[in-house]
């Protein structure tokens, strides 16, 4: 039989898809996650879940802008229902909005 002249064979997988920013966090995270080189599907579901209960926690404080260093950001409480005050300002000239 004549080998294909097309390459090596493709690897396939099993595991699915994961899109970079994914693979990158874990990967970013590793050591904190599995301080013995262990990763294990307990430990991702335990972070995962810490992850889910934060997004329903309200994301009030003063941040930086990573786009526009040096101007503060600021997200306040502005009564019942989730309403808020978003604070800011831009450029050297400190114009608030």
């Amino acid at each position: 039989s004549k080998e294909s002249s097309k390459g090596p064979p493709k690897e396939t997988s099993s595991a699915p898809h994961l899109p970079q920013h994914v693979l990158q966090a874990v990967l970013d995270q590793f050591d904190a996650l599995a301080p013995d080189g262990k990763l294990t599907k307990s430990v991702l579901q335990a972070e995962l879940k810490k992850a889910l209960a934060k997004r329903h926690e309200a994301p009030f404080g003063l941040f930086d802008d990573p786009r526009h260093p040096g101007c503060p950001r600021a997200i306040a409480e502005a009564g019942a229902g989730g309403a808020a005050n978003i604070t800011g300002s831009d450029g050297t000239s400190g114009a608030a909005w």
